[in-house]
């Protein structure tokens, strides 16, 4: 019988369900109940909690006169899926930057040290910042620290940004740019909390700044203060209404919170006002997407593929929307297109898993490139993703390899410990305990 199904969790972001069975079983002495794989969005690893679901936020392009983004890491509470959500597992969509193992929402401002060439966003008087002699050099010399570890392939030394920064602030508590680029330092090195803080005080002290309060807005959405994040965005809104990027944070804001159509209202807000910008085309079509407005998000991500023919996001997004419709060819082909582009990209391959191991379309159906796939989204991550490892071990158990498919659930469990998770976990166990045991190869063939 076929009982088992993958299943993601989109965690804010429930979009509308695709199942995807496995291979055929022997029928066992007693009813097992395999309940479906725990949804949870793939995550870096540094990023999984127990019993938390990732958020992981989108990266904007910069607007001239702004930092580069800041980097995603955060863990929300997920909001309640829409009542037209149905049990099983769901494509993951593509991480932010290069290959990254996470399920990326549009981009964010400032999410990746190397940003896109930056979007004019028109005049701004009321921001134009005072900047002190002190703080162009260090400026220049954040810049000069970049392009240092680009050229030889290093890490950012973030240490060494925040002691170009806090100097300043303390010889000069009230300058704000001086705070916000200490901010902006402080949430690129992973301390997300004292960013929001210190973005705080900057606002504080320039309360219409749309740039500061765009960026408190981000961090706030991070740290599952949406409330805050909604209100800041409002401001920055009221401030600077032509301002693409403040109704992107806006709509990331929504997304986050599950609500689509208000997401989808805030970036078409932003495509029109910058209708050449990809990053807000894409954002827009992902929360077609999330909404379960299929059509809608493949004819939006088609014309973000047309501007970013060379970013695989676009293609696994697509993918996803054509495998909901039942367009499997049409998924097949981005997902394929997504990996010709990135070979690492640790959701396409889970993708393809998903899609190769649906035994209801045997002309698309492959046991064994299922778990091929599987196998490389679980190495990819570091076999440290829940999402991917409980992935695998429903690969495993379509090949009746129940014995590695309970080995793996429990390297799952001591990641995320839900009680989905655990279930699945039992599930296994039980088919391993009633006799249902060696190591059936995989068969078939790549179409």
């Amino acid at each position: 019988m076929r009982r088992a199904f993958f299943r993601l969790n989109l965690t804010l972001l429930a979009a509308a369900s695709l199942t995807l069975a496995f291979g055929e079983e022997p029928k066992p002495v007693e009813p097992v109940s395999i309940e479906p794989v725990r949804p949870v969005r793939p995550v870096e690893p540094e990023a999984v909690k127990p019993r938390e679901a990732p958020l992981e936020l989108p990266k904007e392009e910069n607007a001239p006169g702004e930092a580069a983004p800041l980097a995603p890491v955060v863990s929300v509470p997920a909001p309640p899926p829409p009542d037209a959500a149905e049990a099983g597992q769901k494509p993951v969509r593509t991480a932010p930057g290069a290959g990254g193992p996470g399920w990326s929402m549009p981009q964010e401002e400032g999410a990746a040290e190397a940003a896109p060439p930056p979007v004019a966003e028109g005049p701004a008087a009321e921001e134009s910042a005072t900047v002190s002699p002190e703080l162009q050099a260090a400026l220049d010399a954040e810049k000069a620290l970049k392009a240092k570890a680009a050229k030889q392939d290093k890490p950012v030394d973030h240490a060494a940004i925040l002691a170009l920064y806090q100097p300043l602030v303390a010889a000069r508590p009230d300058d704000p740019e001086a705070r916000y680029r200490l901010a902006l330092a402080l949430a690129r090195s992973g301390q997300t909390e004292e960013g929001y803080k210190e973005l705080e005080r900057t606002v504080a002290l320039r309360p219409k700044d749309g740039r500061y309060l765009t960026d408190l807005a981000t961090l706030a959405t991070r740290l599952g203060q949406f409330r805050r994040a909604e209100e800041a965005c409002l401001a920055a809104i009221q401030a600077r209404p032509g301002s693409a990027r403040s109704h992107n944070a806006l709509g990331n804001v929504y997304l986050a919170l599950g609500g689509y159509k208000e997401a989808a209202g805030a970036y078409l807000k932003a495509v029109q006002l910058e209708p050449d910008n990809p990053t807000w085309m894409h954002n827009l079509g992902r929360a077609h997407l999330e909404g379960g407005e299929l059509r809608s998000a493949v004819e939006v991500l088609s014309e973000v593929i047309q501007m970013r023919p060379k970013a695989p996001q676009g293609y696994n997004d697509r993918g996803i929307a054509y495998q909901q419709l039942n367009r499997l060819k049409e998924a097949l082909d981005d997902y394929r297109a997504a990996l010709h582009l990135d070979p690492k990209n640790a959701q396409a391959h889970y993708n393809l898993a998903l899609l190769y191991a649906n035994q209801d379309t045997p002309e698309y159906s492959d046991r064994m490139m299922a778990e091929e796939h599987a196998e490389e989204a679980v190495k990819l991550t570091g076999r440290k993703n829940a999402t991917y490892l409980m992935g695998l071990a429903e690969a495993l158990r379509s090949n009746r390899r129940y014995k590695e498919a309970v080995a793996i659930a429990q390297e799952a469990v001591k990641i995320d410990p839900s009680p989905e998770n655990l279930g699945q976990l039992r599930s296994y166990e039980q088919l391993q305990t009633q006799g249902f045991v060696g190591n059936v190869r995989p068969v078939g063939k790549e179409k």
